[in-house]
């Protein structure tokens, strides 16, 4: 409560979502909806998130928070960095608005379970979808797509033209296996 922030800190009552997403719905009408649920969540603002755990019997397990895995924080102000040094969710997304009217975006994550790479695909996901919706706020969920991922570059290789595949096999002398210096030739290793 604001009126105590100054005795004891600023704490957060932490509200649990879903949001329905069927209808194929327009990013505005989706927007709607969330403010909906959220605003009947704040009619139950004063039950502990603590209490709702106990009443709900959500399992207990120390690693990992219960009913929920992924975290959303949004705040009307700038917010410094603000590092986890051990991230307490799965994942959690920051969004704090600047005062130049832009928004920063931080991904804090569990790095049992993902890595910098799936992060930083992930931020660019989340990138483009902000893009999209910028652009259009009307479009429906249907109408959004993901960035294009980079193709995998295999290397490549040579191959003569054969054939068949036998002949792309040696025989006689040539090598065959090495093994710890050991070279075994075609007529070395019979193969049946």
């Amino acid at each position: 409560r604001a009126e105590v922030e100054g005795l004891i800190g600023y704490f957060v009552n932490t509200l649990v979502l879903r949001t329905d997403l069927s209808g194929d719905p327009t990013f505005t009408d989706l927007l709607a909806r969330v403010r909906s649920r959220t605003l009947a969540a704040f009619a139950h603002q004063d039950v502990p998130f603590e209490r709702l755990v106990d009443e709900l019997s959500a399992d207990r397990d120390r690693s990992r928070t219960p009913l929920f895995q992924v975290l959303f924080n949004y705040f009307t102000t700038e917010v410094g960095d603000a590092r986890d040094a051990v991230a307490k969710f799965d994942l959690r997304l920051i969004a704090s608005e600047r005062a130049d009217g832009g928004l920063t975006i931080a991904l804090h994550y569990a790095t049992r379970l993902f890595n910098s790479d799936t992060i930083a695909r992930l931020s660019g996901q989340v990138q483009h979808l902000l893009a999209q919706v910028a652009a259009d706020p009307a479009v429906r969920l249907s109408g959004l797509s993901f960035a294009p991922e980079p193709p995998l570059h295999a290397p490549t290789v040579d191959v003569p033209v054969v054939a068949g595949l036998h002949e792309l096999i040696g025989t006689g002398d040539a090598p065959a296996v090495v093994c710890d210096g050991e070279v075994f030739t075609f007529d070395e290793v019979q193969v049946s």
